[in-house]
């Protein structure tokens, strides 16, 4: 049947630095012999922008996520996943090019503080797969001079694709080594395996926490450099928490990056968020389990999975569910209800609807025994009905503390105890 997974101390292995902020550290068995590590954690993290709050003056977007910062504590809210912070190419900051120059410094400054003050983690976007660069080469001819840090060609991959051909720095004109991961053209590529490289990075990190009271990185476009220099800056600057963007809806890929990080950092669920959109939007919820397990990574490692409905890059040109609050909603059911680490949206946020149905759904997950590594028993998963058992004893049909359901089709928990604790258009949510 539909056993999913049960778990056990595993104090012997220290997943994340400065632990003290989870639960004890676990080892997640499953029934198909795979055996892999994860924290145990009922939290809960919000991104706080969209792509295009980030085209205002970043003061103005800090003081208006300073204003928020209450509502978002009540709401029982962990931790905010901040935007890049340095000065960039870009109005966005995902083109970052002087590391140490800080646009909306004082108010960065303040709101972050108030955040950990609060108990909440900062979580920081950190772009370092690429670096837009201050001035041109005289060999090169192209922009590989950076500064603040100061680095020169050498810095930059060899055979780094520019956009409309060609290379950034030409084999005669001294580049660094080939690129660890996939390759981007609208900025140089960081050389991750430069010594120097690797201390400025560190070093800079470390000057976040300093600072600006950071505790925690989100990662962003991992696929381009190994995960084994992301493991490396994790084990110099111990975060309580990291997350990284491997954006590949394919299972085995994100599995792999995790296994590549040394399962030092979690990762969004991106194929998770595919089947899921795909189910609410056909009513088929065929997909939603793969072997005894959710689909997704949760499926494989819910300890290290961070399931989200959208972002500032998917929800341009890829809105969960076309952004339909109803749709949303029961997005939200589903992922504040399962395994993994939960993300919230900015957009979704701001839809009082789905404000207020985020707040119940947290409630519920904290107050119900809910984790990122619990017990789940998927009972249905068919056209027009998905249904699930989750929390400690969840290991067969009425088991469990929470029971949830999605799609057109009528379905109650079986046993007793149950009370029906939030519902709505094509899902409900009951807890004992």
């Amino acid at each position: 049947m539909k056993l999913f997974a049960s778990i056990f101390t595993f104090g012997a292995f220290v997943l994340l630095a400065r632990a003290e902020f989870f639960e004890q550290t676990r080892e997640w068995t499953f029934r198909n012999n795979k055996n892999v590590v994860g924290v145990s954690t009922n939290e809960v993290y919000y991104q706080s922008f969209n792509w295009d709050v980030l085209s205002d003056a970043r003061s103005d977007f800090y003081n208006s996520l300073q204003n928020e910062l209450g509502n978002l504590i009540n709401a029982g809210i962990n931790g905010i996943w901040f935007p890049p912070p340095s000065q960039t190419a870009d109005n966005q900051g995902y083109m970052p090019g002087e590391w140490y120059n800080i646009p909306g410094s004082d108010q960065l400054k303040s709101v972050a503080a108030n955040v950990t003050q609060s108990g909440l983690k900062v979580i920081m976007d950190i772009v370092i797969n690429h670096r837009s660069a201050q001035q041109v080469d005289g060999c090169s001819g192209q922009y590989s001079i950076f500064n603040n840090p100061d680095w020169g060609n050498d810095k930059v991959v060899k055979h780094d694709s520019l956009c409309n051909g060609g290379y950034t720095v030409p084999d005669n004109c001294g580049p660094g080594n080939y690129d660890t991961g996939e390759n981007t053209c609208y900025c140089p590529d960081v050389d991750h395996t430069n010594g120097q490289v690797q201390n400025d990075i560190i070093n800079w990190l470390n000057w976040l926490q300093a600072n600006y009271s950071v505790t925690a990185y989100r990662f962003d476009f991992v696929k381009g450099y190994s995960g084994y220099y992301v493991n490396k800056y994790i084990s110099a600057t111990s975060p309580v928490f990291s997350v990284g963007e491997c954006f590949d809806g394919d299972t085995g890929v994100v599995d792999n990056w995790i296994q590549s990080a040394s399962y030092s950092s979690t990762a969004f669920d991106f194929p998770n968020r595919y089947y899921l959109k795909d189910a609410i939007n056909n009513n088929n919820y065929g997909g939603m389990e793969q072997g005894l397990n959710p689909a997704g990574v949760i499926g494989v490692y819910p300890g290290l999975a961070c399931p989200f409905l959208d972002n500032h890059d998917t929800s341009r040109d890829d809105r969960f569910c076309g952004g339909d609050q109803n749709k949303l909603i029961q997005g939200y059911a589903y992922i504040l209800t399962h395994p993994g680490i939960p993300f919230v949206f900015h957009d979704d946020w701001f839809m009082n609807p789905v404000q207020q149905a985020i707040k119940t759904m947290i409630s519920i997950r904290k107050n119900h025994q809910l984790s990122s590594t619990m017990d789940i028993y998927i009972d249905r998963h068919e056209g027009g009905l998905y249904a699930a058992y989750m929390g400690p004893g969840a290991t067969q049909v009425g088991g469990g503390t929470v029971a949830m359901k999605l799609g057109t089709n009528n379905w109650s928990p079986s046993g007793s105890s149950w009370t029906l604790m939030t519902s709505g258009t094509n899902y409900a949510i009951w807890a004992r």
